[in-house]
């Protein structure tokens, strides 16, 4: 009957303890998740403010610059992440970004270059366009390649694969030289 009342109190402060490490855990992933919201509170207000773009604009030309502008924003966050050793992050933005590049810049300036006379004037306006989102991959590109360490190197392999298969969509999309 004593080793039960002994017990008791055992188990009793196993459970507070318990209770309280999860209490701690909870506050430190809450902490955690704040961090993160406030570190991605740009990028989430840029990319509402991308959608909005992409809804209202009309034309394939004026999507492309709006998912540019996504692009570019994206690309920003990876070189911060990669700053900071965010293997994760930069691997995940770099996938969004290889989307945004090939679903969201190529597919749009494909698509007006479909329904365009072919000596159209608004073709300098779509080499302007993928021009500027090929600009941005390149010199992200170089900086992931450059990592400071040879474990980062191998580590952003799978960023660099995404942005060299983006710059290849657009690099596809290149203005035909005349003859």
């Amino acid at each position: 009957m004593k080793s039960c009342l002994l017990i008791v109190p055992i188990v009793g402060s196993a459970i507070v303890c318990l209770s309280g490490q999860h209490w701690e855990t909870s506050q430190r992933v809450d902490n955690d998740r704040a961090i993160q919201f406030h570190r991605d509170a740009c990028l989430i207000e840029t990319m509402v403010d991308g959608g909005l773009c992409l809804a209202k604009e009309e034309t394939p030309l004026l999507r492309a610059e709006c998912c540019t502008a996504l692009a570019q924003q994206l690309a920003t966050e990876v070189r911060h992440a990669a700053k900071n050793h965010d293997h994760a992050r930069v691997e995940e933005l770099g996938q969004h970004l290889r989307t945004v590049l090939d679903q969201g810049v190529a597919v749009n300036l494909s698509e007006m270059r479909k329904h365009m006379p072919a000596d159209s004037s608004v073709e300098k306006r779509i080499e302007e366009v993928r021009r500027s989102a090929v600009s941005l991959v390149e010199p992200l590109e170089e900086e992931l390649e450059q990592a400071s360490a040879p474990q980062e190197h191998e580590e952003f392999q799978n960023t660099l694969q995404a942005l060299r298969q983006g710059w290849a969509e657009l690099e596809r999309l290149r203005a035909p030289t005349p003859p």
